[in-house]
């Protein structure tokens, strides 16, 4: 599967240093390519809503990610390819071709001391997220990816969970080392908030900017992952999340202490 990749740099306030930009975002658009923009735009014209704004950028470039093995790219070699600069085969998350984990811009960014956050409108350990975080050879792999994700150190995850179950975990070959895999989540620093009262108590303690612990949102089949970050919103569908998140990035509003 074909994406097209938009990179969105928004200065949204000038930072320490004058050239470079405050947030970076990445917008990833599953199975989006020129045609799908184009009867979008025609379609938004025609219903009088006007043109498309990620048309109106002033620039624009093309990118192929197509997979190493297939003529068909599925979302796991795609995502690889726009995180990782590397082709690799279908069903290969963060590794290349051979299997040998490659370094993702994410992982570069926290390297650089950026912090760091994935949201998406599936699950977390879903084959595009996991392209910039995890380093597996099948992407069905929910729990090995669950083990990565709370290996990267990542300040902020959010979407529908880590699509674990017993059937997917108890055998697995790694079960008996690490365990359940939101535990895992745990001991790295992750606190997990499992009821509406609980977030919501926590969401007070930020906008008293109170210091908090790093934490683990789960709420039906939304789920939020935030680590040494102070941006906590409540949220009541995927887009949501996406809208709320950007607002408080954009406003600066909540500061760690």
């Amino acid at each position: 599967m074909k994406k097209l990749l938009f990179l969105a740099i928004a200065a949204i306030a000038v930072s320490a240093f004058a050239d470079r930009p405050k947030y970076v975002f990445l917008f990833i658009g599953d199975g989006m390519s020129v045609p799908q923009r184009m009867t979008a735009e025609e379609f938004s014209r025609k219903s009088g809503a006007g043109p498309l704004a990620m048309n109106a950028m002033p620039f624009s470039a093309m990118t192929r990610t197509c997979s190493a093995d297939s003529l068909v790219t599925d979302s796991a070699a795609a995502a690889t390819a726009i995180a990782c600069g590397t082709k690799t085969k279908n069903h290969y998350s963060g590794v290349d071709p051979e299997g040998k984990p490659l370094f993702s811009s994410a992982a570069a960014a926290k390297k650089a001391g950026v912090k760091v956050g994935i949201v998406t409108t599936v699950t977390i350990t879903h084959a595009t997220p996991a392209g910039f975080y995890a380093h597996r050879n099948n992407r069905g792999d929910a729990y090995g990816i669950s083990l990565d994700l709370a290996d990267s150190g990542f300040d902020f995850f959010a979407g529908g969970g880590l699509d674990v179950n017993a059937k997917n975990t108890l055998k697995h070959k790694q079960y008996e080392e690490f365990g359940d895999a939101y535990e895992y989540v745990r001991s790295k620093g992750y606190k997990i908030v499992e009821t509406k009262d609980q977030f919501l108590a926590l969401h007070l303690l930020v906008r008293l900017r109170h210091s908090i612990a790093p934490c683990c949102f789960i709420m039906q089949l939304n789920n939020c992952m935030i680590k040494n970050s102070s941006m906590f919103f409540y949220y009541r569908s995927a887009w949501r999340i996406l809208q709320e998140l950007f607002l408080i990035l954009a406003k600066n509003t909540y500061v760690s202490e």
